[in-house]
């Protein structure tokens, strides 16, 4: 039994708005997230690129998960083009580290065939961290964009395990579990402190405003 959990946390927000576990805080307060780095084996990038047929470029967020339990790396992501409307984008399998394979799942672009402006088939450029591939089949170029100094960005938090479907069976079938979760860092601490929390209750499915926050690592525990 293989079974994945993904929380890409604030990424359409951000398109929006056109712009293993460490230590965690005591639950019921807002967490420090100014200190954090992404997990090992994860990664989060903004890219700008000119998508075949549009006149404007377009700003591509791009998460990657470690290698899942089926040996396969995950990529997710979301972008948005000149107009500012977001478009979600889901990861296909690749075993290859330097391959990144999206599928377009918005309803406005979502189609059945692979020559469709549903797919990305990307690779990894060494130097520079750059991507380089084909969109609807037609060659493209996206140019990885570093946050600016002091400004608010992302780390990904990425949470895996296994759990017994009858614990006290000695040979129990186990199911395996994990989480990824964007958490806001740097500045300024005020807006990222604000973002998480509304972040971190809409993953639990709160819909009270006083409730505090679970922080991620007693999420998961959950």
């Amino acid at each position: 039994m293989n079974h994945s959990l993904y929380a890409l946390l604030g990424l359409l927000g951000l398109a929006a708005c056109n712009s293993q576990p460490a230590s965690t805080p005591a639950s019921g307060s807002a967490p420090q997230v100014a200190a954090l780095a992404s997990s090992p084996g994860t990664y989060y990038g903004v890219y700008r690129t000119l998508l075949p047929g549009q006149a404007d470029s377009s700003t591509l967020h791009l998460v990657s998960a470690p290698r899942s339990f089926d040996g396969a790396t995950g990529h997710f992501g979301s972008y948005y083009n000149a107009d500012g409307q977001p478009y979600t984008l889901q990861g296909q399998p690749s075993v290859a580290p330097d391959s990144v394979v999206l599928f377009d799942t918005s309803p406005e672009k979502a189609g059945r065939s692979e020559n469709s402006t549903s797919y990305w088939r990307l690779r990894r450029q060494t130097g520079r961290g750059n991507l380089a591939g084909t969109v609807a089949g037609r060659p493209v170029w996206l140019r990885l964009v570093p946050p600016a100094g002091g400004a608010l960005t992302f780390v990904v938090r990425y949470f895996a395990d296994s759990a017994a479907a009858f614990p006290k069976e000695a040979k129990s079938p186990k199911g395996r579990i994990s989480l990824q979760a964007l958490v806001p860092v740097g500045k300024p601490a005020a807006m990222g402190d604000t973002l998480t929390t509304n972040m971190l209750r809409d993953l639990r499915g709160d819909t009270v405003a006083g409730l505090p926050p679970l922080p991620l690592a007693d999420f998961y525990k959950q």
